[in-house]
């Protein structure tokens, strides 16, 4: 077997594996392994500007436009015009949300805690400084 097709095979069961476990935890908050990275990302930078969002996470107009709407629907997040600039608008967790953040950190611990599970600290460490490289590389070279 091709090692770069079990490389992107193993890294595809890992992200389907992760997104199912988001999905399954945050149901309850009418949410997903869509929404998770937005309310965080707003959640750990207040009144981000929705286009920063799409730039720190590579994400389209429309994904961030769905995104928003769904947390804002559920009163999550608060949107809020640019004094400055009537296009930038700003995004806000609201009480609502906070909740929803708690359990969000909590699911990506027990989610590091079960892949890390029989890694060795050193092991962990390696594969960390691994795979950010690897993601570096896959914004850089397959966005081309």
């Amino acid at each position: 077997m091709d090692t770069q097709y079990r490389f992107s095979k193993y890294t595809s069961i890992i992200t389907r594996e992760c997104k199912g476990y988001y999905d399954r935890a945050l149901k309850q908050f009418g949410i997903g392994s869509g929404q998770q990275f937005f309310l965080i990302n707003i959640y750990e930078n207040p009144g981000i500007n929705l286009a920063d969002i799409a730039h720190n996470g590579g994400f389209d107009k429309s994904t961030i436009t769905r995104s928003v709407k769904k947390l804002q629907k559920l009163d999550y997040i608060r949107i809020e015009g640019d004094e400055a600039d009537g296009r930038r608008r700003h995004a806000f967790v609201t009480e609502k949300g906070l909740p929803v953040v708690k359990r969000i950190y909590e699911v990506k611990d027990e989610i590091n805690q079960k892949l890390c599970k029989g890694l060795t600290d050193e092991e962990i460490e390696m594969v960390s400084r691994l795979i950010i490289k690897v993601a570096e590389n896959a914004a850089i070279y397959l966005n081309e």
